[in-house]
């Protein structure tokens, strides 16, 4: 059971609201916003369906990606449950 297309998104500036921005240094890697955004997506925890991907990289750091299928929710709750705000809307 997936919500309609358009489900959650909202105008913002003529078009919809145009995503998420993260702040890598501010990023502890501990991937609840991928849970969060699987949830949103397809109502399970499974980070492999989630649109934003931690990556842990060889020396010690970390990326973080958010990919075109991003559905540029109207309260992402990747931003919500961001235990250090390293996410934030396009709002600010």
């Amino acid at each position: 059971r997936h919500p309609p297309a358009g489900y959650g998104q909202r105008p913002l500036r003529g078009g919809f609201m145009t995503g998420v921005a993260v702040d890598e240094g501010r990023c502890v890697g501990c991937r609840i916003c991928e849970l969060a955004c699987s949830f949103s997506r397809r109502d399970c925890f499974d980070p492999e369906a989630a649109a934003i991907r931690i990556t842990f990289l060889d020396d010690g750091g970390l990326a973080v990606t958010v990919g075109e299928g991003c559905t540029k929710c109207r309260r992402p709750l990747c931003a919500e449950f961001c235990p250090v705000g390293a996410i934030q809307t396009a709002e600010g």
